[in-house]
Order: structure tokens, then C-alpha cells, then sequence
């Protein structure tokens, strides 16, 4: 008889906390759901620099190639090798293009991280917003 009583008690004890759990799930779930949105454009932000890191070494790579170009082009003038001087006129323009190239991939990411960055503030305002709403 002990037993049915604690068990009833227990159950009576528990019974709002229960009741809490239940209605605060919708909101426990908005803010899983809204770290794991947040989660993820620190996920895109942090690729979307590396990306950038990566394309600034390979415009420097660029950079290092025309310059040699144009160095080995003065060099063919200057010992009256015309054919070689235009070869390394060519290269040397091939390679100005593939700098242009690089500068507007770069500028193409730094909008985009920018986009990133803001709808990721986007998603921590609304986080704290909801954080605030319920406590």
C-alpha cells in the first residue's frame, strides 16, 4: 500500500514537469533548429575564407609567372631575339588574363562571404530573439 502511495505521489511530483516538457518542445526544437542554421553558415563562412586564401595564393602564383614572362620578353629585345620576345608577349598576356581571372573570382568570393556573414547574423539575431521570447 507504501508502494501505490509513493508511486502516486512520485507520479502527482512529476506530473508538471511533464506538462512543461510538452509545451516547450516546439520551442527546444526552433532552437536546434536555429544552432544548427547558425552552425552551418559558420560551416559556409569558414570555406567561403578559405577559398579565398586559396585563390589570393594562386593570384600571387599568376602574378610571379607574368612578371617572369615579362622579364624573359625585355631580355629577348634586348638580345634582338624577335621570336622569342613574342612568344613571351603572348605568355605574358595569357597570363595578365588569367590574373584578371583571379581578381574577379576573388571579388565574386568576397560578395558571397559577405552574403554568408549577414545571413548568418540574420540567424543569430533571430536565435537570441527567440532565446529571450521564452525565458
Amino acid at each position: 500500500m507504501k508502494t501505490r502511495i509513493a508511486l502516486f505521489a512520485l507520479a502527482l511530483a512529476a506530473l508538471p514537469f511533464a506538462a512543461q516538457s510538452a509545451s516547450a518542445q516546439g520551442y527546444y526544437n526552433r532552437l536546434d533548429r536555429d544552432e544548427a542554421r547558425v552552425a552551418g553558415d559558420n560551416h559556409r563562412i569558414w570555406h567561403e575564407r578559405a577559398d579565398i586564401a586559396r585563390d589570393w595564393r594562386t593570384l600571387s602564383r599568376e602574378r610571379r609567372e607574368r612578371d617572369h614572362a615579362a622579364f624573359r620578353e625585355r631580355e629577348a629585345l634586348w638580345h634582338g631575339n624577335f621570336g622569342a620576345a613574342r612568344y613571351f608577349d603572348w605568355r605574358r598576356r595569357h597570363e595578365q588574363a588569367e590574373i584578371n581571372a583571379e581578381r574577379r573570382d576573388i571579388a565574386r568570393d568576397r560578395r558571397h562571404l559577405a552574403y554568408e556573414r549577414f545571413h548568418r547574423d540574420v540567424d543569430v539575431a533571430h536565435r537570441n530573439h527567440d532565446e529571450w521570447r521564452y525565458r
